[in-house]
């Protein structure tokens, strides 16, 4: 029997999803405590499937990053910077970004004068580091592999993280070990019970293989709750561009959905590409304090 990995209930069959990067299926199962619903991947990826999937052609989905990285980073910047203002973030602290990716909260967080490191699996983000910094900031691990000690960070963020990682319980409890007294986690995840995945059903994007465990507002706080004192939930918005968004929808969406979007994305004038759209993406906000 398939335990669930926060509340040991039983996990059941939910459904089956064919992987476009990978060409295989994989198959979620949904625990079946209602008050807790976590979705698991099982079998879980392989460290091989696992591989293809985060590589150099990961960032390609994001709107064509290698040709447009500024703009895209600045889109991103554009979405931490509202999460920030629910912060109080001071110059010099100390601040951890996990699976930092291409490293935009990293420059602004350079920018903003924080002491701010990152780590990602993939190797590409080590190499877009040195496009902004000379420092040694990020690193080419897990959280695990870091060279900091416990209550070392001020703040970390996870930003479309935790659900990437088959242990997520080992990865909040390892962010608490790291965090100091009164040090803040922040987290942003796809969220089952949203209105885009209720409307969307078995199509939503968020059901990827690299997304091993889906989240809910109930799966999360069961989890947190266990490490954290204090813990807010509320449903995030990113800002987009429509050709990021378009692009985002085509390449991870099934056929009907990608091609009506590549369409949209032909009709669309260029000089709209880039325009800028504040959008609820089926995800929640979390803040918690230690």
């Amino acid at each position: 029997m398939i335990k669930c990995k926060i509340c040991n209930s039983e996990m059941k069959k939910y459904f089956k999803k064919y992987e476009k990067i990978t060409k295989n299926y994989f198959e979620y199962y949904k625990c079946s405590n209602k008050d807790c619903g976590l979705l698991s991947i099982y079998p879980e990826p392989s460290d091989k499937t696992l591989s293809e999937i985060y590589g150099y052609d990961y960032y390609k989905s994001w709107g064509d990053y290698y040709n447009y990285r500024d703009i895209i980073n600045k889109q991103k910047q554009d979405t931490f910077s509202d999460i920030i203002k629910l912060l109080d973030i001071k110059e010099n602290d100390k601040v951890l970004d996990c699976g930092c990716a291409t490293g935009a909260l990293i420059q602004l967080g350079l920018q903003l004068k924080w002491d701010i490191y990152g780590f990602d699996i993939n190797p590409v983000s080590k190499e877009e580091s040195k496009l902004y910094t000379k420092e040694e900031r990020v690193y080419n691990c897990d959280i695990f592999g870091l060279p900091f000690e416990d209550k070392t960070f001020d703040y970390i963020f996870m930003l479309d993280f935790i659900e990437h990682p088959r242990n997520p319980e080992e990865y909040v409890k390892k962010s608490f070990e790291l965090l100091k007294e009164n040090g803040k986690l922040i987290i942003t995840t796809p969220n089952f019970q949203s209105l885009s995945r209720k409307i969307l059903r078995k199509s939503w994007p968020h059901f990827l293989n690299e997304h091993i465990n889906i989240f809910s507002p109930n799966s999360i706080k069961l989890l947190l709750k266990k490490y954290f004192r204090k813990i807010s939930i509320k449903n995030n918005y990113k800002i987009l561009t429509l050709k990021y968004f378009l692009e985002w929808i085509y390449t991870k969406s099934p056929n009907l959905f990608a091609k009506s979007s590549n369409l949209a994305l032909k009709l669309i004038p260029i000089r709209l590409h880039y325009k800028k759209i504040k959008i609820k993406t089926g995800e929640i906000l979390i803040i918690c304090k230690k």
